[in-house]
């Protein structure tokens, strides 16, 4: 067991795991383990962790656990372990189903081609966190068939987007030398 100071964009906290596995997805490492804070299996990014500190205190991996499993339901490493699998369906145009084609994200995901040269995207997912993220970054090159309510947050995320961008950025000063007036 291990004290871990980790910082998120709010705030520090001293989090006691449990490190029950480490691994690397896409070449950023994670912890999965026992949070004592949350009481629950969570997920944790080691470049957040300031300092380890272990506590002496020793713990078992429980039989239950099994990493194989905690990631069928994820798109890369956050899932919610206790969570139903949803299917995921997106469209993707001819210009970006090619490279949806090239990536496994997990042993569910499928890729069917359409006529068009386009492609539908199918994954059953625990949670949708890392997915609305990737589904963004593909912009009007990918629509969301299924499930409803993760559609209407894309949709809602699209908006505040629209939003945000809407009006010309403030204006801020121009870093450098200041300006001499003549």
């Amino acid at each position: 067991t291990c004290a871990l100071p980790i910082s998120s964009k709010d705030a520090t906290t001293v989090r006691t795991v449990d490190p029950w596995h480490l691994t690397c997805i896409d070449g950023e490492w994670y912890v999965i383990g026992w949070c004592h804070l949350r009481k629950a299996q969570r997920t944790f990014a080691p470049n957040r962790v300031r300092k380890i500190k272990f506590t002496g205190e020793s713990f078992s991996v429980p039989p239950s656990f099994n990493i194989s499993e905690f990631l069928a339901g994820t798109f890369r490493v956050v899932g919610e372990p206790d969570a139903p699998l949803k299917t995921v369906r997106l469209a993707f145009a001819p210009t970006a189903a090619r490279y949806v084609k090239e990536k496994v994200f997990n042993e569910s995901q499928t890729v069917t081609p359409t006529k068009d040269g386009g492609c539908v995207f199918e994954i059953k997912l625990s949670s949708f966190i890392e997915i609305r993220r990737w589904i963004l970054s593909w912009g009007s090159e990918c629509q969301v068939l299924e499930p409803p309510e993760l559609r209407a947050d894309i949709v809602q995320q699209a908006q505040g987007i629209i939003s945000t961008n809407h009006s010309p950025p403030p204006r801020t000063r121009r870093r450098g030398r200041p300006r001499k007036n003549v």
